[in-house]
């Protein structure tokens, strides 16, 4: 037969690890709770820098479209430029600038 002492003493044991475990489980939901938070905030972070992203991407996509026609524009100036004909250009001294002889 166990003495009556040993068994209270298990007992007593076991109560003990009973509230070590208790305190850990409970360490350990409350760690639980503010992962989750974090991870709520995290997601809510994510879905604000998503859009941003996208209005950026967006912008970017504006700003190629406005250099490719400021690109185009240049191109048909420049060709407008080279194509156009050169002034007519007196071969001589214009006749402001002769010096006058003296007789």
């Amino acid at each position: 037969m166990v003495p009556e002492v040993t068994w209270k003493e298990e007992f007593e044991r076991l109560n003990r690890k009973i509230d070590r475990l208790s305190a850990t489980n409970e360490k350990l939901v409350l760690q639980g709770i503010k992962q989750s938070s974090q991870l709520s905030e995290l997601t809510d972070q994510n879905k604000t820098q998503s859009q941003i992203i996208d209005k950026l991407s967006c912008t970017i996509d504006e700003l190629k479209q406005v250099i490719a026609s400021r690109d185009a524009r240049i191109a048909q100036l420049e060709e407008q430029k080279h194509s156009s004909k050169p002034a007519s250009i007196n071969k001589g001294e214009p006749s402001s600038t002769k010096k006058k002889t003296r007789s």
